[in-house]
C-alpha cells in the first residue's frame, strides 16, 4: 500500500463565528464521547504506548519478528494515531487517518474512499490482524522489492498479567457480571471487557457480510430484540434507523456488533426469527471456525 499525508483544503477553513443550534452541540458532544470511549478502550488493549517517536518505535520493534505492531502517537500533526510495525525490510509505520467518527487506514487519495471504515482502533486492528491470519511470513525481502505488511502480533506495553486472563475467560462465560458474588470494584474490573467478542464469531461476521447485507432485514424485530436484551444501546437504535438504505443499517449492526461483548453473537443469531436460513448460515460457519481454531484468538 503506497502511503501519503493527507492536506487538507484551505477551503474547510470558514471565517468568522457559525451559530451552532443545540442539535448541532449534542451530535459534537455525542462525536466527543465517542471518540473518548474509543481512546479508553485502545489504552485498555495493552498496545498503544502514547507518546512515541519513529525512531524509538523502530528500536522497540528492531529484534521482534516480522507482523509485530504497536499503536502511538502520530508525531504528525494531522493524524491521532500510528501503527509501527515490523516488515521483512524492517520496522515501517502506517498512520490511521480519523475522520468524521471513523477510523481507517491512511493511503493515497484514489484508494482511501475503499478502505474499510472503523468505530474503533481496536476493531480496525482486529480485522487486518484476522486478515492477516492465514498468510505467511518469511524472512527475506520479495524479489520484485514490495513489502508487503502483515498484522500478526501486538507488541505489549507489558505483559498480560494473570487477572486479565482470567478476566477473558469469566467474560467468556457469563455476562451477568452484576450477579456474581463479588466484591463491587472487582466486578467493574470485570465489566471493562465486556465489549470483547470472540475473534472467531467476529471473522464469521466478516466472512458473511455481504449475505448479510443482502439478506437480513434489520430494521424491526432484529434490533428491537437487539435493544431489548442489552446489546445495543438507544443511540445505536438511532444511528441504525437513521441509514438512508438497509443495506447501509445492516452495516452498520454487523460494525457495532463486534464491540457489544461475548454474549452479542449468540444474540443476534436469536434475533433471526424470520430468517432461519440466515441463522443456519451462520451457524455453520461457526461450526468451521471452531474446528479450525479450537482454542480462538485473545
Amino acid at each position: 500500500m503506497t502511503l501519503r499525508s493527507f492536506e487538507p483544503s484551505d477551503g474547510a477553513e470558514r471565517a468568522g463565528t457559525e451559530w451552532r443550534g443545540p442539535r448541532a452541540e449534542g451530535t459534537e458532544r455525542a462525536a466527543a464521547e465517542r471518540l473518548a470511549a474509543a481512546m479508553e478502550e485502545l489504552r485498555r488493549a495493552g498496545w498503544y504506548w502514547g507518546s512515541m517517536n519513529v525512531a524509538e518505535a523502530k528500536e522497540r520493534l528492531q529484534d521482534t519478528p516480522e507482523g509485530t505492531f504497536l499503536v502511538r502517537d502520530s508525531s504528525h500533526s494531522e493524524y491521532l494515531l500510528t501503527i509501527s510495525v515490523k516488515t521483512s525490510a524492517g520496522p515501517t509505520n502506517l498512520r490511521i487517518e480519523y475522520q468524521d467518527g471513523k477510523f481507517r487506514l491512511d493511503s493515497i487519495i484514489c484508494v482511501r474512499s475503499r478502505l474499510k471504515q472503523f468505530d474503533s482502533v481496536v476493531h480496525l486492528i482486529e480485522y487486518y490482524v484476522l486478515t492477516c491470519k492465514d498468510r505467511k511470513t518469511g524472512p527475506e525481502t520479495p524479489s520484485n522489492g514490495i513489502v508487503h505488511l502483515y498484522l500478526n502480533k501486538p507488541l505489549y506495553t507489558s505483559t498480560p498479567s494473570l487477572q486479565h486472563h482470567c478476566r477473558i475467560t469469566i467474560n467468556k462465560c457469563t455476562d451477568k457480571i452484576l450477579e456474581l458474588p463479588l466484591p463491587t470494584r472487582l466486578k467493574e474490573y470485570l465489566k471493562e471487557y465486556q465489549y470483547q467478542m470472540d475473534a472467531r464469531d467476529k471473522q464469521v461476521l466478516r466472512s458473511l457480510r455481504l449475505v448479510l447485507c443482502s439478506e437480513v432485514l434489520v430494521e424491526g424485530l432484529i434490533i428491537q430484540y437487539l435493544y431489548q436484551e442489552g446489546i445495543l444501546t438507544e443511540n445505536h437504535l438511532q444511528e441504525i434507523k437513521s441509514q438512508a438504505t438497509n443495506h447501509r443499517k445492516t452495516m452498520l449492526l454487523l460494525d457495532i456488533l463486534p464491540t457489544r461483548g461475548p454474549k452479542a453473537f449468540q444474540t443476534f443469531l436469536d434475533s433471526l426469527q424470520e430468517f432461519p436460513w440466515v441463522r443456519d448460515n451462520l451457524e455453520r460457519k461457526r461450526k468451521e471456525m471452531m474446528a479450525e481454531d479450537p482454542v480462538g484468538i485473545s
